[in-house]
């Protein structure tokens, strides 16, 4: 404990705090402190047996600093106190803790395959696949098995619990085990937009489809993206397509993929649903690791800033631009705003890069890129769609000119490098690219 120069003492603390609240109250264990959930208001006087009644517990690492005074006297502004004959000894002028929480660590994640329980397939003793089934899982919904690959993967999260059959070869016997499942994929989820809507009224502009022709996959679905419902009328979908689906996924006569909202304003299609690839069109044979996880989004265009020449990139956050290619909607034809660089071998390092090539602030939409990445089969979902705000910018190279007639050298290009001159230039007209490779201008811009 140290004394400042203003006659307080500042000293670091553990706390014990009744937190006034319902639901969420504090208390010590043997590991530590423990954030408290219980079912009821926590009534006054607890005891340990109330507490291990009706508290759930995280384990928590708390600690904090605070200042007091030994002045008696209430400050001015203190309430009315309900006992003002009682005097305090020291004042708290000031406190705060701060914790890191910890929760339990999902075993698996959507879309997974569970592991078998490798503690208790020893000695001689391994999953019997061929008695493995579906009535083996609990809750049902919450996992499938597929025997064609022997793999038992996850369709919910939460609590699951699998009833293994293990044979030593002889004798069956069951190993109960419990995991604690993710309801997200541990990754990237493979996204697919609201094709059959329109953001920009005109479904030409409506969100790509997800091309599965030749593809034979199976969904599972639930409550999120339940099997798709049908109107009474057929609708024009995006792409000119004719379909009676009102909401839900479904693959058109050209094996592309839709996603029709519904009602948007009171039960949106929105959520994650798991996808299952086969072989062949009789569903009996999964392709190996063909099991993926997609999600279903509204439309979410996001305004990004760029400069002109730079290299366009799809935002940071949560995962970062890795494995994701760029599909130009909007951009590449007249008026052309973007250059994609197109190598001659599709293993170029800079193959399918883009930069902003004219001015956009005023209308981002002119330059319009779905980030897509493809899925283990080589399928391309579109992961996010971004427009672009693009500016000249302001750390351009100077290219210092003369005036009265005397403009000074021209910058010579080696041929080899395949220079061209783009068309936007503010002002038009003032920059030249020579047959011969000299550039040259003839005023500022």
């Amino acid at each position: 404990m140290t004394r400042n120069g203003y006659g307080l003492e500042t000293f670091l603390t553990v706390v014990v705090l009744a937190l006034v609240s319902p639901l969420v109250g504090q208390a010590v264990s043997d590991s530590g402190y423990r954030l408290q959930s219980p079912s009821g208001p926590i009534p006054m006087g607890i005891t340990n047996q109330w507490s291990v009644d009706n508290l759930i517990g995280m384990p928590f690492v708390a600690g904090g600093s605070a200042t007091s005074t030994n002045d008696a006297t209430y400050p001015e502004t203190q309430p009315d106190q309900e006992h003002p004959e009682y005097k305090p000894d020291h004042l708290l002028d000031f406190s705060a803790f701060g914790q890191h929480v910890t929760g339990d660590k999902p075993e698996v994640f959507l879309g997974e395959a569970i592991p078998y329980p490798e503690t208790e397939a020893t000695n001689g003793w391994y999953v019997n696949w061929a008695v493995m089934s579906n009535e083996l899982i609990s809750p049902p919904a919450h996992a499938f098995y597929e025997p064609s690959v022997q793999q038992i993967y996850i369709l919910d999260g939460g609590p699951v619990t699998i009833n293994w059959v293990l044979t030593d070869g002889y004798t069956n016997r069951m190993a109960s085990h419990t995991y604690l499942a993710s309801s997200a994929p541990e990754g990237r989820p493979y996204r697919i937009y609201w094709t059959d809507t329109d953001y920009k009224n005109d479904l030409d502009f409506a969100a790509p489809t997800v091309n599965l022709q030749g593809r034979h996959v199976r969904f599972y679905w639930n409550t999120a993206i339940p099997a798709p419902e049908e109107g009474p009328t057929p609708n024009m979908a995006g792409s000119g397509t004719q379909t009676n689906v009102v909401r839900g996924l479904y693959i058109d006569a050209g094996g592309q993929l839709h996603a029709a909202p519904g009602d948007t304003l009171t039960n949106p299609l929105k959520g994650l649903v798991v996808m299952q690839y086969f072989k062949t069109a009789d569903m009996q044979e999964q392709v190996p690791g063909g099991v993926v996880v997609v999600e279903v989004c509204e439309p979410d265009v996001e305004t990004l800033q760029a400069s002109i020449g730079e290299r366009l990139l799809p935002r940071q956050e949560p995962h970062g631009p890795d494995g994701l290619e760029a599909r130009v909607s909007q951009g590449l034809s007249s008026p052309v705003a973007v250059y994609q660089h197109r190598g001659q071998y599709s293993h170029s390092p800079k193959n399918g890069w883009v930069f902003a090539t004219r001015r956009t602030v005023e209308a981002p939409w002119n330059i319009e890129i779905y980030w897509e990445e493809p899925d283990p089969l080589g399928t391309l979902w579109p992961y996010e769609v971004d427009w672009y705000a693009a500016d000249w910018p302001t750390d351009a190279a100077l290219y210092v000119r003369g005036t009265n007639g005397e403009l000074g050298t021209d910058v010579s290009i080696p041929q080899t490098m395949g220079a061209e001159l783009l068309d936007f230039q503010e002002p038009p007209g003032h920059a030249e690219l020579t047959s011969d490779y000299r550039f040259l201008t003839t005023e500022p811009g």
